[in-house]
């Protein structure tokens, strides 16, 4: 795989970003993913800057989190589902650390607070929906289709809901596990986690395909907040025959919701004045949170202006934030019943179904029924016990029975209750509490969770509920028990139902409602609408399960996505206290961006699939918008252009895998079976008894299913030869990254007689030393050496010939005795030479050029020396003896002199300068990638730039092998440690020059102070012309005149 490269997504959070997990993720999920959140025109960038805290990012699955308490029966599930986890961890003393979990889908599933109220998302109680329903997700409709009358060949049509999430688990055995949007790409970088997937349809069996495309980009700003930019894409292709068939028309943005036992508030502010009041009970801007459906303008949810009910977003302020439990809300309570009711003058007996009335229609106000309406009575038949059996088992974690505990006569009550409901059914702070049914002549009973049905046919008396008991006998003996009538054989015994909500009833002396954890969802005023189509609309609720429901519609005329549109929007998640979600908030409403965005606004780059054989591998150009790619692959050849993005007669290519069978092109149900017999991509069956199953191989048993992949945009027509067959193999334009270079120093002492390099003059008489700035007296400045060396020591490269008297004004000068460079272990024999340059003269010249000594330079060194000192090159004109230099190993036989770079002039000083030590310079370090990396990675994990025959080319592949990677630089360096004081005088014995055959260069131009750039196809320090780039024998420190043009450069994608 090819190694994740750090692309700048958006703006960083200013603390450390760090990873838990060293990902290996294909640079092409990056390429597409950076292209659709930000290559589009009008896009803007993300504002999260200036935060503290850390983020780290996992795509291994971190195991369960039991203090999430998942519903326990789907908690097996959550390995499947889980995709990647984000953390933000707050800078102390804050405690506004998160972790997301993120499904398959890039959907928000768990957003949990450790230090706060702990799990923001339900607990996934919802029968054959483990984290397909009750999750943080966008959900998109065809309104034509969607219950359609008539409009399925002749028929009525099911649900047309695509979810972002995935499916319900109703079609078995296909889905016994469960079957989640599919991952097309992810990629995490920085403090930013972006995904695409491939929406389902969520109803099964269905007779619909999808052509919904959704992506999720999670970015951590600091301070619990999350930057959350979804977007959806259809993905049919422009000249669909039936578009009616496949435009999307309704959308939430997302659906999401809260866990109500931890947090049970909702408050929005006031829209006029933008209060948002909480300290004082009686004016708390709470929300009353009635039944999902009954938050119709002017309904009891209804708290005035819109505030609270469905309602479009120009009615509001732009957020509403969910708060823990301990916020006092003073709100007349109504006692509402709960049992059904008998219509009056209704026959249940005739009508089952219709004859009864749910506790909503048939109770006035103080709770007495209305005139003609009959509860239920519930009672145990004289003479007898309940009589309970087995109903369905276990529901929901409890067994689950039927028993004779109400009158005959009633009809089907149809809907569901469970425990904690309270009496009044929009105020689920009042939740939590407990339920039962108790005799009323002794006041016996049990607590139960949940009743299903109160009463269900009118021929008999049973009451279906459960009980805390998995067990079935010992649910169906407490029952019996606890209700036992046999010693009563005239009358029935009577029984009644109770709820009771929990905790205090007023406010404690410590009321602090502003420390209160809280969640606040920030959507934008309705102005941010103004720029798109449609309009935005705000809608909660409650429902039967630990779920409020929370939800932004895209809606109305304009809320349309035909083939090819996207639509996009920003919005933020933020946890933190009650008292700051106000100031938080207000500020974050004018970030949140809505838009549309058609198939021409696009901006992407180029991504190419080459094929080897059966094999393939898609490339992207290097850079935004970039227009070629490159692949070195000597057998790979191109098979199709696309893009990163959409574009005008351009459909996504997708390779699926099933079983072990492969296919590269637009299908994405190329293997459902059907394809081509009762239903084609995109449409729906002709026959609404075949289903149509993303989820199946054909000719594959149930437990095997698809994976897909986004490789990119194509024409279908120009791309037709590709197809089933191909297999995917991003290592086809990728070769490894070559061993590190052999560098510079050494590292072991050679033996035998030195290779010298090519000299360009042979040397006469003695070597001149390096280049010193400042006249020294007598002795010479030495570096701190570590240890005397023995022996001869090794001497620096001469750069040019001393003269016979020295000029007014001293520039850099030999000495009688070479300087000698830094080796890094003792050599034996003779040592390995470097490239002198020019012949010295026994007096130095007017002008020296160049030159070598008799014995080659050394490279730097890395281990201490022995004996005495390497001299370094002083920075004056030295008379007598030499300057020496830092040695850190003893060198033998004859020492390789330094080539000095210019002629004393005047007579040395009395006082020469310090040498400074471990002076570090600066270099260009490279790496070979497709992308760019940061420069502190190229400075961290990079090579010297063009050493081991790689990169003297910046931007282009030079030595980098097949696999269209380049060359980038960056500068890294340079560092200087702090000057030591001067050395002891060392003396050094004068080497003995061999003569090579060198020719003269010109004469050098040193740069102020003396010192020579580094040349960086050579390391070494260059005054003349720096060839860097060109053929390997025209790189180099070259004559001016000598017309070198650098060779050819290759050009850039």
């Amino acid at each position: 795989m090819k190694r994740l490269q750090q692309l700048a997504l958006c703006g960083f959070l200013s603390g450390i970003i760090t990873s838990s997990t060293a990902f290996d993720v294909n640079s092409l999920d990056a390429v597409i993913l950076q292209d659709m959140l930000e290559s589009y025109t009008e896009h803007q960038p993300s504002t999260c800057t200036g935060a503290t805290g850390t983020t780290t990012f996992t795509f291994d699955y971190p195991g369960l989190n039991a203090a999430s308490e998942w519903h326990p029966p789907f908690e097996s599930f959550e390995e499947d589902l889980f995709l990647a986890a984000m953390t933000h961890t707050d800078a102390a003393p804050g405690k506004r650390s998160w972790t997301i979990r993120l499904g398959q889908a890039g959907n928000m599933y768990s957003h949990y607070c450790p230090d706060m109220h702990g799990e923001t998302m339900p607990p996934q109680a919802h029968t054959d929906a483990p984290w397909i329903d009750e999750v943080h997700q966008s959900v998109s409709v065809n309104g034509y289709l969607n219950f359609g009358a008539a409009r399925c060949n002749g028929e009525d049509c099911p649900a047309n809901f695509v979810h972002g999430a995935g499916t319900y688990q109703r079609d078995d055995p296909y889905t016994n596990v469960p079957f989640y949007s599919q991952s097309l790409a992810k990629h995490c970088a920085g403090d930013s986690c972006t995904f695409a997937a491939w929406g389902q349809q969520a109803h099964l069996a269905t007779i619909f395909t999808s052509s919904v495309m959704t992506f999720n980009k999670y970015t951590n700003c600091g301070n619990g907040i999350i930057e959350h930019t979804e977007m959806v894409h259809n993905f049919a292709p422009e000249n669909v025959e039936a578009p009616e068939h496949v435009d999307q028309t309704y959308f939430n943005f997302p659906w999401s919701g809260v866990r109500r036992s931890n947090l049970p508030y909702a408050l929005e502010p006031d829209k006029d004045t933008g209060e948002l009041s909480y300290d004082d009970p009686d004016t708390v801007h709470y929300c009353p949170l009635c039944g999902w459906g009954n938050d119709q303008p002017g309904g009891p949810q209804d708290m005035g202006s819109g505030r609270c009910a469905r309602t479009d977003l120009r009615n509001l302020r732009g957020y509403t934030t969910f708060a823990e439990p301990g916020l006092f809300v003073n709100r007349e309570t109504k006692d509402q019943q709960y049992l059904w009711c008998r219509k009056p003058g209704a026959d249940c007996y005739a009508s089952a179904g219709t004859c009864m009335a749910n506790p909503s229609e048939c109770y006035n106000e103080n709770g007495t029924p209305k005139t003609g309406y009959t509860p239920i009575q519930l009672e145990v038949p004289a003479g007898s016990t309940p009589r309970c059996v087995n109903h369905i088992n276990i529901f929901e974690g409890y067994q689950t029975v039927a028993c004779n505990m109400h009158a005959a006569g009633f009809g089907n009550c149809g809907t569901y209750l469970y425990a904690g409901t309270s009496s009044d059914t929009c105020a689920p702070w009042l939740q939590g509490g407990s339920m039962g049914l108790y005799r009323q002549d002794t006041g016996a009973g049990i607590n139960i969770p949940y009743v299903r049905h109160w009463s269900y046919s009118p021929n008999n008396k049973r009451m279906y509920f459960s009980v805390y008991s998995q067990d079935q006998a010992e649910a169906i003996n407490l029952v019996n028990s606890v209700f036992d009538n046999t010693g009563n054989t005239t009358h029935p015994l009577s029984l009644r139902f109770e709820t009771f909500p929990p905790g205090e009833s007023f406010p404690g002396p410590d009321y602090n409602p502003g420390a209160l954890d809280a969640v606040t969802f920030v959507y934008g005023d309705g102005d941010d609408y103004n720029i798109v189509p449609g309009a935005g609309r705000r809608r909660m609720g409650s429902s039967s399960r630990d779920y409020t429901v929370f939800t932004i519609n895209w809606w109305q005329n304009g809320a349309k996505l035909t083939p090819g549109d996207t639509f996009s929007k920003r919005a933020f998640v933020f946890a933190s206290e009650l008292a700051v979600a106000k100031p938080t908030a207000d500020n974050l409403v004018p970030k949140v961006i809505p838009d549309k965005i058609d198939d021409t606004r696009w901006n992407p780059r180029a991504v190419d699939i080459y094929k080897v054989g059966t094999s393939f591998d898609a490339v992207a150009a290097t850079s935004s918008q970039g227009t070629s790619t490159t692949c070195t692959s000597t057998s790979a050849t191109l098979a199709c252009s696309g893009f990163s993005t959409p574009k005008a007669g351009y459909v996504p290519f997708f390779h699926i895998t099933c079983g072990a069978s492969n296919y590269l092109g637009p299908d994405p149900y190329h293997f459902t079976p059907g394809n081509g017999e009762w239903f084609t991509f995109p449409g729906l069956s002709n026959n609404n008894a075949q289903k149509i199953r993303s989820y199946a191989c054909a000719g594959e048993v149930e437990s095997v299913r698809p994976t897909w992949k986004l490789v990119g945009w194509f024409d279908p027509l120009t791309c037709s030869s590709l197809g089933s067959g191909l297999s995917y193999d991003d290592n086809i334009c990728v070769v490894p990254t070559p061993p590190p270079p052999v560098t510079a120093a050494p590292t072991s002492p050679p033996t035998g007689q030195p290779v010298t390099a090519a000299p360009t003059s042979p040397p006469t008489g003695q070597p001149v030393t390096a280049a010193p700035t400042s006249p020294p007296t007598g002795q010479p400045v030495t570096a701190a050496p570590t240890s005397p060396p023995t022996g001869q020591p090794v001497t620096a490269a001469p750069t040019s010939p001393p003269t016979s008297q020295p000029s007014a004004n001293p520039t850099p000068v030999p000495t009688g005795q070479p300087v000698t460079a830094a080796p890094t272990s003792p050599p034996t024999g003779q040592p390995v030479t470097a490239a002198p340059t020019s012949p010295p003269t026994s007096q130095p010249s007017a002008n020296p050029t160049p030159v070598p000594t008799g014995q080659p330079v050394t490279a730097a060194p890395t281990s201490p020396p022995t004996g005495q000192p390497v001299t370094a090159a002083p920075t004056s004109p030295p008379t007598g003896q030499p300057v020496t230099a830092a040695p850190t190993s003893p060198p033998t036989g004859q020492p390789v002199t330094a080539a000095p770079t210019s002629p004393p002039t005047s007579p040395p000083s009395a006082n020469p300068t310090p040498v400074p030590t471990n002076l570090v310079q600066a270099e260009l370090k490279h790496v070979c990638a497709k992308r760019e990396p940061l420069p502190d990675t190229i400075c961290a994990e990079g090579l010297v730039a063009g050493f081991g025959g790689a990169c003297f080319n910046e931007n282009t592949n030079d030595g980098c092998g097949n696999g269209g990677k380049v060359c980038w630089w960056a500068e890294c360096g340079p560092t200087t440690s702090s000057p030591t004081s001067t050395p002891p005088v060392p003396t050094t014995p004068a080497p003995t020059p061999t003569t090579p055959v060198a020719t003269s260069p010109p004469t050098p131009l040193p740069t102020e102070g003396g010192v020579c750039p580094v040349c960086a196809a050579t390391g070494n320090p260059c005054c003349l012309d720096c060839v860097a780039s060109g053929k390997p024998s025209e790189r180099g420190c070259k004559d001016l005149a000598a017309g070198a043009d650098g060779g050819k450069i290759k050009g850039k994608n």
